[in-house]
C-alpha cells in the first residue's frame, strides 16, 4: 500500500516567481506621462488598461510593452503632441535601467523556478486523469492561498503539515475505491424515477398516470428523483427520459449532484441540458459522481411560479417534466486497475 500511494502523493510543480522587493518608483516619469499620455491612458476607462496617472501601480510586463511603443514611435499617436528625444530617453532608461536592475536581482534571489505543491484542481485533476477517481479535495485539503491574483505560484501554495495530512487521506480514499471487486454488469445501472418535490401537495403536477412529475419551478424542491445515490465513484452515464411541457420551445435544465436530502442541502451544478418540447425523449449526457451522491434536475429561469402550498395544476407556464433517469455507473476495471494489470 505504501509503494501504491507513492505517485498520489506527489504534488509538486515547478513556477517561476518574484521575491517581495519593491519596485523602483515611477514617480519622475510622471510629468511627461501627464503630459503625453494621460489624455487616453487615464480616467475611469483608461485605453488598454494603463493608467498613467498612476505609474507606480503599472504591473512589470506592461512597463515594457510601453518601452517598445515609447522607441518605436507608435505612442503618442502621430496626431498628438510628441514628447521629446530626450524625454522619450528618460522613459526608456528608467525600464532599461532602474526597473530591470530591480528585476533581475529577484530573479537572482528566486532562481529559476521555485517548487511548489499543485492547487486543489490541479491535484484532483492530476488524480483523475491517473485513476478515473477525483477525490473530494474541497473538504480535505487546506484552501489555495493567492499572490496578486494567483494561485499556482509559490509563494502561494507552500507545503503544510496540514497539506501532506490531506495527501495521505486522499490517496488511502482513492486506494481502496480502486482495489476492490469488480462488480457485475447487473449492478452498473440504476432506474430512477421521478417524484414529487416532497414539498406541500400541489407543488408537483403529477401526469400520465403518475408516471411524470413535471417541475414549474426554478428551486432546490424541483427535479427530484428516487435514487439513493451512486453506487461507486467516478463518471456515470445518466439517460435522462423527460421532455418540455406546456410550451413548444425547448427548456433548459441543470444537473445538480450532490447531498439533496442534507440540511442545508448541498448540490452543485455539473451540466447544462435542453428538454425538448411535445413528447418524452431521452437525453444521454455524463458526469462525475461520487460514491453516495444523488441528483435533481432543475429547469432554468422560471422563478418560483408554483410556489409552495399552491396547486401546480393550475400553472399555465412551461414546466419540466420528468419521468426517469438511468444512472449507469462507472466502466470497470478503472484506469488504475488497467494500468497495475497491464
Amino acid at each position: 500500500m505504501s509503494v501504491l500511494r507513492f505517485p498520489l502523493l506527489v504534488a509538486f510543480s515547478a513556477t517561476s516567481a518574484f521575491a517581495d522587493q519593491p519596485l523602483p518608483s515611477a514617480e519622475k516619469l510622471k510629468p511627461i506621462l501627464s503630459k503625453y499620455c494621460t489624455d487616453c491612458h487615464g480616467g475611469s476607462k483608461p485605453e488598454a488598461g494603463l493608467k498613467f496617472t498612476e505609474p507606480s501601480a503599472i504591473e512589470p510586463d506592461h512597463w515594457f510593452r510601453i518601452l517598445e511603443q515609447i522607441e518605436s514611435g507608435k505612442m503618442p499617436p502621430e496626431d498628438e503632441e510628441q514628447p521629446s528625444a530626450a524625454q522619450r530617453a528618460t522613459i526608456s532608461k528608467w525600464i532599461k535601467g532602474d526597473l530591470s536592475d530591480v528585476l533581475l536581482d529577484r530573479q537572482k534571489e528566486i532562481g529559476r523556478a521555485g517548487f511548489r505543491r499543485l492547487n486543489r484542481i490541479e491535484y484532483a485533476n492530476s488524480l483523475f486523469d491517473l485513476t478515473g477517481i477525483r477525490p473530494q479535495v474541497e473538504d480535505i485539503l487546506p484552501s489555495d492561498g493567492r499572490v496578486d491574483g494567483y494561485d499556482k505560484i509559490a509563494a502561494a501554495v507552500p507545503l503544510s503539515s496540514e497539506a501532506t495530512l490531506g495527501y495521505m487521506k486522499i490517496a488511502d480514499e482513492v486506494l481502496d475505491k480502486v482495489l476492490k471487486n469488480t462488480p457485475p454488469d447487473s449492478e452498473r445501472t440504476v432506474r430512477a424515477m421521478a417524484v414529487e418535490s416532497g414539498e406541500s401537495p400541489g407543488h408537483t403536477l403529477v401526469i400520465d398516470g403518475g408516471n411524470t412529475m413535471v417541475s414549474f419551478n426554478s428551486d432546490t424542491s424541483s427535479g427530484r428523483v428516487k435514487f439513493q445515490g451512486a453506487s461507486y465513484s467516478g463518471i456515470q452515464t445518466l439517460r435522462i427520459s423527460a421532455y418540455a411541457y406546456q410550451t413548444d420551445k425547448p427548456l433548459a435544465f441543470g444537473v445538480y449532484v450532490g447531498q439533496p436530502l442534507a440540511y442545508p442541502q448541498r448540490i452543485k451544478l455539473v451540466k447544462v441540458l435542453e428538454a425538448k418540447p411535445g413528447a418524452p425523449a431521452v437525453i444521454e449526457t455524463q458526469v462525475y459522481m461520487h460514491k453516495g451522491q444523488s441528483l435533481r434536475l432543475i429547469p432554468f429561469g422560471l422563478g418560483v411560479p408554483v410556489p409552495k402550498n399552491s396547486q401546480a395544476t393550475s400553472a399555465k407556464g412551461p414546466g419540466l417534466a420528468l419521468q426517469w433517469v438511468d444512472v449507469i455507473g462507472p466502466e470497470f476495471p478503472l484506469k488504475v486497475d488497467r494500468f497495475f494489470t497491464a
